[in-house]
């Protein structure tokens, strides 16, 4: 770490600008202007006079900001670390979310955006370095490459990741304090409907546990999270609830039971033992993403099938068949129905366009 007071002559050739250079590692370094100048050329006492008092402040600074910077006022933490940047600290806490599977997924994704941003950078940020400016361009390069509502979700968890990295001592200051997650906005859910999902029944796919596990999804609202880790202690059968699941949702780690239909039960295969994964060998990665995508396109389907797709689905489908937005709010696990009332207005724009789609009559009054 070092702190080097420098000089930049200004463009009318009058003045130098002071600033300092801040170097953190041997590829790290950054500017801080300090708002002070020297005469370029002092010919009159009064102007050298002013030269050496602004350099004598300017050094005052510096010793200062070193002081500062020991001290980790501006996010530097000179102790030892066993994590080399920030993207290390990051992949740690999302390998703490696939040991537990809560929102694995979201963060696995966010983690790929960041690791992309920092290529387009040729270097890994290193706590120092996250600050405001790095957080809009962030943001920036998030709202250019992925979706609105994706932006506001992948820069939501690198706050969170933030929050932890200043819990762990790690970042100092809050580089958070004036920076705002991208806005959100209403956007159409992709769902199947009763034909399509038929389609894929139908259709081979190259995994087929990939197929039994979207279709159970389609009939049971499971996310991908939860079926990861459901064991066969987990799905229960009794005369009076007939076949379900009670297992802990890995989203919100609220108890949940969950009733299942018979197919649904099918679609899980012979019982293993108590502690046995159903869905062994089941993987969230981006090669079983792609494959899913492929299966859909075999069945003649040109929309974005994911797992998540399968879970919107099941919410439509419920709605559809006459299922109360109260008992569908249950069934998906959702804190509030707000939550669940984005499918009720898939249903409603569905049933204006059906009606829009009636033929104009010849009527004779």
């Amino acid at each position: 770490m070092n702190v080097t007071l420098r000089e930049k002559l200004t463009r009318n050739g009058l003045y130098k600008s002071l600033y300092l250079d801040i170097y953190v590692s041997s590829n790290e370094r950054y500017r801080e202007s300090l708002k002070l100048k020297l005469y370029a050329k002092p010919k009159a006492t009064t102007e050298r006079t002013h030269n050496i008092n602004t350099k004598n402040l300017a050094e005052q600074v510096r010793a200062k900001k070193i002081l500062e910077i020991q001290e980790g006022r501006y996010g530097i933490k000179i102790t030892k670390s066993k994590y080399s940047d920030f993207i290390q600290y990051f992949e740690m806490l999302t390998e703490k979310r696939e040991n537990s599977g809560i929102n694995y997924s979201h963060w696995y994704s966010t983690k790929k955006q960041l690791i992309n941003f920092s290529k387009t950078r040729k270097s890994k940020p290193s706590f120092a370095q996250i600050n405001k400016q790095w957080l809009e361009d962030f943001k920036q390069y998030l709202m250019e490459n992925v979706s609105t509502n994706t932006s506001a979700s992948y820069f939501n968890i690198l706050r969170h990741a933030i929050h932890e990295g200043e819990r762990d001592k790690l970042i100092t200051n809050d580089p958070l304090r004036d920076v705002h997650s991208p806005k959100t906005i209403d956007s159409q859910r992709e769902f199947l409907t009763l034909e399509e999902i038929q389609e894929l029944a139908k259709t081979p796919c190259k995994n087929e546990l990939l197929k039994r596990v979207f279709l159970f999804s389609c009939l049971t609202c499971l996310r991908i999270s939860d079926m990861l880790k459901l064991k066969w202690n987990e799905v229960k059968f009794s005369e009076n609830m007939g076949w379900h699941l009670i297992y802990t949702q890995q989203k919100t780690q609220s108890n949940e039971v969950l009733h299942i239909n018979q197919q649904a039960r099918d679609l899980l295969g012979e019982a293993g033992h108590s502690d046995d994964l159903v869905f062994n060998n089941l993987s969230y990665s981006d090669r079983n993403n792609r494959i899913l995508k492929l299966w859909a396109l075999d069945a003649g389907i040109r929309k974005n099938v994911t797992f998540h797709v399968a879970r919107h689905t099941y919410a439509t489908l419920q709605l559809s068949l006459g299922t109360d937005i109260y008992t569908v709010s249950k069934m998906l696990g959702h804190r509030k129905v707000s939550t669940t009332q984005i499918y009720a207005k898939v249903i409603d724009e569905n049933k204006k366009r059906a009606v829009e789609r009636l033929p104009v009559f010849d009527i004779a009054l």
